[in-house]
């Protein structure tokens, strides 16, 4: 620890005549020395009455608006409370709460209020709690100072503990120890020590400020609501650079901390200490006016009122920094009920932490310091809530400033997945189950909402880590995470979920039928569920076979249209067929050969072709215009419901259907032949559905193969 020693700048320069540098002194010392006389606070009594009933130790509220003193005007020390309205302090109230917590009173001491108001620090030597002067604070609550309660180590010990002061941020207390060492024979003495919150807000152990802020008897140490500015009483020797004397007994001074517990030298409050004992400095936000009392405190005359609370206007270089008083209400966004919530203030540029405070945990208000001049971020948090940044400049403000801020946080977030295959980019469907990462248990709160095919959303509280798991048949199982456990900004998401469709390995062999010799030809695969064309330009070719990959749960066809090859065409449904082999065998075109043409469907009993159709003969259409030197026969063929003669004509009228199309597709007709069979030829035992389902078909026949020009 260190003190810096301030000199006084030197403010007049040698090449100014003579007359405009006396002038200039004498005007900047008259403004430096013309203060405000000291002006008495009119509380609870008047010394000109009752000279014997004191009135000391008053502390402010940031706002100036609230008062907090003792006084023995009812026989013993009390603390009471009074308002101010405009300029009048309204008659006091005790504060029983305090007053009344032990049987036997005991002594009370040097109140102090938090920030907020939510917290009154004092000091006192209750008996009913084992005697000797410790600090306590009392809660507020419903509008009430609540029962005191005694603070832990390592404030309070076996020592004298008295005069609490909290920073803004509630996160430093200054207070005092008895000087044992002292040899001062008319004064109690005591030293002034800090203490500090960690990381996890306990108070880690005291420590003594440096000399010569502590020399021999220092009290009363009041920390401006600046956060560096230490006004505080003292019995010293001191003379300043203008050989001004402290006077007899406890004087008034102030310190500046320049950085951590590193402090400039202590400065005398000449204008507002008198011959008496000047002690309990307080001080609002705004930092124009100290309150302190001044009176008789080695009572050398007993008859002597030891007075009364006096204000005066700080010397302008003994004032803090000029601050500005921010204040609101933290809500649950949902409910609107008032939150416990924490608020970070940042630099906006480092994310260094220049303070943390808390909002009042009944009514969600808080109350803090900031310095004018500066920006500021604000981090809103609580733990299992969002987290609210809000961005603060106030590098223009000037004067008395104060702002309201009023914030909501949420507990609660709102997910929107979209569930896609990762493939062609389609809405899924999926079951979805929904874990703690951490422990691995499924979590019972989140809320699961599906509003379309594939289009999901959650609701899920904040402080957890999500682990996703999607399951969709013939999909691989998909796993996903949502950190809702760091930082949480927004209270909507929308996430997509690509899941990977399993792809079953099929190797296709297209051979001759006759000498089982592989053929390399060309053939076409189309998805029939989506409707999607591949070529064999895209696999690969080895070993006398293509290597493709399927989609698992879609249908196939499969299309070769070589030339000097009967075209073929197959469909497969790899949701029933589990097989990962393709024989595809092509029957050279000769003469009498035979196709059955798959998927060429006429209306019940009728010769009309089904839309359906249309493919199957295009592609025939295609196999014929390739294959100029070909006729053939178009035949149709029944089952055997019906009488033979029936079906016969059905046939005959089926078999001209397919030729006409052919011809109104460009196919010559004296290439084709038409030819209904009725039951007559049947390729299975008319005895099942699915026999005789394939027993109605449509075949061409080769009758003819022209010589080439």
């Amino acid at each position: 620890m260190y003190i810096i020693k301030a000199t006084q700048h030197t403010l007049c320069y040698r090449n100014m005549k003579v007359f405009t540098l006396l002038g200039f002194c004498l005007l900047f010392i008259s403004q430096v020395s013309a203060q405000e006389i000291p002006e008495r606070v009119k509380l609870k009594n008047d010394p000109t009455v009752s000279p014997s009933i004191i009135e000391k130790s008053a502390t402010l509220s940031l706002d100036g608006k609230s008062m907090i003193f003792l006084s023995n005007s009812e026989g013993s020390w009390k603390f009471y409370e009074a308002q101010k309205h405009g300029s009048v302090w309204s008659s006091p109230i005790a504060i029983d709460a305090i007053n009344n917590h032990s049987e036997s009173k005991g002594t009370l001491h040097s109140p102090s209020l938090s920030s907020d108001n939510s917290k009154l620090y004092f000091a006192a030597n209750f008996e009913a709690d084992g005697g000797g002067m410790n600090i306590y604070f009392s809660p507020k609550g419903n509008g009430e100072w609540q029962a005191p309660i005694m603070m832990d180590k390592p404030i309070n010990t076996e020592e004298y503990e008295g005069s609490p002061s909290i920073t803004p941020d509630e996160r430093t207390m200054y207070f005092v120890r008895r000087n044992t060492a002292s040899e001062n024979k008319d004064y109690a003495c005591f030293q002034i020590w800090a203490s500090e919150k960690d990381a996890e807000g306990k108070w880690i152990e005291p420590f003594l400020l440096p000399k010569p802020i502590n020399l021999d008897c220092e009290e009363c140490p009041t920390i401006a609501p600046d956060g560096k500015t230490l006004y505080f009483s003292s019995i010293r020797e001191y003379e300043d650079e203008n050989k001004v004397k402290s006077k007899d007994g406890y004087d008034l001074y102030y310190a500046t901390q320049y950085a951590n517990k590193v402090w400039y030298h202590p400065v005398l409050l000449n204008e507002l200490n008198t011959d008496e004992d000047d002690m309990f400095p307080a001080i609002d936000v705004f930092g124009k006016e100290l309150y302190y009392s001044s009176g008789d405190e080695k009572k050398k005359n007993p008859s002597k009122w030891f007075g009364s609370v006096y204000k005066a206007e700080l010397p302008r270089n003994a004032k803090p920094a000029k601050n500005l008083l921010l204040s609101g209400k933290i809500t649950d966004l949902n409910t609107e009920s008032p939150m416990l919530a924490s608020i970070k203030v940042q630099n906006p540029y480092t994310s260094e932490v220049l303070g943390n405070y808390t909002t009042n945990s009944e009514f969600g208000d808080y109350q803090l310091v900031l310095t004018e001049g500066k920006r500021y971020r604000l981090d809103i948090s609580k733990e299992g809530y969002s987290h609210q940044f809000i961005n603060l400049d106030f590098r223009k403000s000037d004067g008395e400033v104060k702002s309201k801020l009023d914030a909501s946080i949420y507990s609660t977030v709102q997910l929107l997945m979209n569930v896609f295959d990762n493939e062609v980019y389609s809405p899924l469907e999926a079951k979805i189950s929904i874990k703690n990462k951490e422990t691995g248990k499924k979590v019972e709160k989140a809320e699961i909402k599906r509003i379309s095919k594939g289009r999901y959303q959650f609701t899920l509280p904040i402080g957890q880590v999500y682990k996703f798991d999607f399951v969709a048949e013939n999909y691989k199982p998909h796993t996903y995470e949502f950190d809702m456990k760091e930082v949480v900004q927004f209270d909507e998401y929308e996430k997509e979920v690509e899941l990977t469709i399993k792809k079953r390995p099929i190797e296709i062999t297209i051979r001759d039928s006759e000498t089982k010799e592989s053929l390399p030809v060309d053939f076409t695969i189309q998805n029939l569920n989506r409707k999607e064309d591949f070529s064999s330009n895209a696999f690969g070719f080895k070993d006398g076979k293509f290597k493709v990959e399927f989609r698992e749960g879609d249908a196939y066809e499969l299309t070769v249209n070589p030339k000097g090859y009967a075209f073929y065409n197959t469909t497969f449904d790899l949701t029933k067929n589990k097989s990962k082999e393709i024989l595809v065998e092509l029957d050279s075109i000769k003469k009498d050969k035979k196709l059955v043409l798959n998927n060429i469907t006429f209306e019940y009993n009728s010769a009309d072709l089904q839309a359906e159709s249309f493919e199957e003969l295009d592609r025939l259409v295609q196999f014929l215009s390739e294959n100029t030197d070909v006729n053939v026969e178009i035949s149709a063929h029944t089952d055997n419901k019906g009488t033979p003669k029936y079906n016969l004509k059905l046939s005959d009228k089926r078999a001209i259907s397919v030729v006409n199309y052919l011809a109104e597709n460009g196919i010559a007709e004296t290439r084709m032949v038409a030819k209904g069979y009725g039951e007559t030829e049947p390729l299975h035992p008319n005895d099942t559905e699915e026999n005789r389902k394939m027993n109605r078909r449509v075949e061409m026949k080769i009758v003819q193969l022209a010589e080439e020009e």
